[in-house]
């Protein structure tokens, strides 16, 4: 068989451009290019976060270990001071690595505010005890919050304690108190049994002397410089914080009072208990009964009770049940302030110095190209500017001339 020479040329097989299909010979169109969506600043970028708690990331996740959870302006506000805080973007930056280092959590929060709370990962390395709660309880939160800002107040001293306490002090959270008096064996009960005082004392909380009333304080106030505080240290004249966002019957505040003022004197020495008596040696019961205050020994486990009040009328029940008790001061009161969790802290860190530059900062000249001139135009006019910057930087005919002469 002879084959003609331009027979590989007739070929149906034969290599056709890239564009035409061999079996049909027709062009083929390519689909059209569409354009890939324009992606969001940092999206696809893989964010690292530290491996190791040090510095002041284990600060902060030990705090919120304590607290259980907080808002970004409550974390601001606890662990940087105000003269040197860095900015919302910059904390905000600091959390997310955290979290992606595995160190915390972020949850829905109260009026679009969200909460961040450490994970179990966070609890094995700096829990101190505390436990992991995976979910947060909508129902309880906004008080936990609430308390969480009077805990940042105490801690950075700008809540004022009653005259002559002492200065610095450490502040014990629930789940601080809790931890340690819910712990067993102690709790080792029937559910609604009464407490017997001689077998259970709890070391933060509160029994009175028939058992029928026990609990703890929402927080405590210990006259004890944190450094130098220990836990299970021995400590005495505290102020139990008690948190009131709800209304309760009078009789119940009596209760808990008269089981504070019990805890107090039952752990008071005997020598201060001794000198409080001898202030009633010599009156009988009816001008016992007249005293409008009994006195309280120094040296016990309180020294106060401090009632936050959400609402005025919390306020008055609380001060009408320590007055049928006859404790004076040893209950105070004080309406609760506004709710800092939802608002940035007003930062007092000095602004940048004129004239010199932040490092990585580029030069000014490289900043006013990057704005649009769009932007730049309406701003000249809006100030005023905008005449005097035509006449300087519109080209007129006698520059135009000279253009031309140079080329």
């Amino acid at each position: 068989m002879t084959t003609s020479t331009h027979a590989q040329y007739d070929s149906p097989f034969r290599h056709l451009p890239e564009d035409i299909d061999i079996f049909t010979g027709t062009p083929v169109v390519p689909p059209p290019r569409t354009s890939a969506p324009p992606t969001r600043k940092g999206e696809g970028r893989r964010r690292e976060g530290p491996s190791l708690l040090v510095g002041r990331d284990r600060a902060l996740v030990r705090w919120l270990c304590r607290v259980r959870y907080a808002t970004r302006a409550q974390i601001q506000e606890r662990c940087y001071p105000l003269d040197q805080m860095p900015s919302r973007q910059a904390v905000a930056a600091r959390l997310a690595s955290l979290r992606a280092g595995g160190w915390l959590e972020k949850h829905p929060g109260i009026g679009g505010y969200p909460i961040y709370q450490p994970t179990l990962r966070a609890y094995n390395e700096v829990g101190e005890g505390t436990r992991y709660l995976p979910s947060p309880s909508l129902g309880t939160m906004e008080h936990t919050l609430r308390l969480t800002d009077l805990i940042v107040e105490l801690e950075t001293g700008r809540q004022e304690l009653p005259t002559g306490y002492a200065s610095p002090v450490t502040v014990l959270t629930e789940r601080e108190i809790t931890t340690e008096d819910k712990a067993p064996p102690k709790m080792r009960r029937r559910s609604g049994a009464r407490s017997k005082v001689g077998e259970y004392e709890p070391v933060y909380g509160y029994l009175s002397n028939d058992g029928e009333r026990r609990g703890f304080p929402d927080a405590l106030v210990l006259p004890i410089a944190p450094v130098d505080w220990e836990p299970g240290q021995p400590f005495a004249d505290s102020i139990a914080i008690e948190y009131e966002r709800s209304e309760k019957p009078l009789a119940e505040y009596r209760a808990i009072i008269r089981a504070y003022s019990d805890t107090t004197r039952r752990t008071a020495p005997a020598e201060a208990v001794a000198s409080a008596r001898q202030a009633l040696v010599g009156m009988n019961l009816p001008q016992i009964e007249a005293l409008p205050t009994i006195p309280m020994p120094r040296g016990g486990r309180y020294g106060h009770v401090l009632y936050v009040c959400e609402d005025p009328r919390i306020k008055t029940l609380v001060g009408q049940a320590a007055l049928d008790l006859r404790v004076g001061d040893f209950v105070l009161t004080m309406l609760a302030p506004p709710a800092r969790y939802n608002r940035p802290p007003e930062r007092t860190t000095p602004p940048w110095p004129v004239g010199q530059r932040r490092r990585g900062e580029a030069p000014m000249d490289a900043q006013l190209m990057r704005i649009s001139k769009k932007r730049l135009v309406h701003y000249l006019v809006s100030v005023g500017l905008g005449e005097a910057a035509l006449e300087s930087l519109a080209p007129t005919e006698w520059a135009g001339a000279d253009d031309g002469v140079g080329q």
